[in-house]
Parts: C-alpha cells; structure tokens; sequence
C-alpha cells in the first residue's frame, strides 16, 4: 500500500521523513524514562505512560472519526444523517 502513495524513486526517502518523529520518539523514550524514574518515582512514570496511551487513544478517535466523515463525503454522503442529499 505505502508504495502506491509514493513514486519509486523517492519512496526511501518519503517514508524516512515521515518515519522519523517515531524513530526519534523511539531513541529518547529510554533515557525520558530514566529521568522521569530517577527523579519523580515508578508512580510517576506509570501516570506518564498512562498520559501518553490516552493522548494515542484520543488522537485514534480523532483520526477515525476524520476518515469517516471524509468516506462519506466522497461517496456522496451527508454525514448527520448518512443519507444523500
């Protein structure tokens, strides 16, 4: 799928931009954690990762409801009611 939304030639590249946020996501998360442990608690890191799996879940939410109401209007549909106009 991700190769029919990019050209050959910059598919590489096109997914390294988009990728990155994660990877560097993924590279600091130990050392965050770390901090946060040492300096505040377990507690505190277990209501950080609490923090950040709601913010996923809302921002999951957020997206879905997106994709739905743009499915509907490209199909031609009204998106209160889902009938046609």
């Amino acid at each position: 799928m991700p190769l029919r939304l990019f050209d050959v030639q910059i598919y590489g590249a096109s997914i390294g931009v988009l990728r990155m946020p994660a990877f560097l996501a993924a590279a600091v998360a130990p050392f965050a954690v770390a901090i946060v442990l040492e300096r505040f608690g377990a507690e505190a890191v277990l209501l950080l990762s609490m923090a950040l799996a709601a913010a996923v879940l809302a921002a999951s939410l957020v997206l879905r409801e997106r994709a739905r109401r743009l499915a509907a209007l490209a199909s031609g549909l009204d998106t209160a009611s889902g009938q046609r106009p």
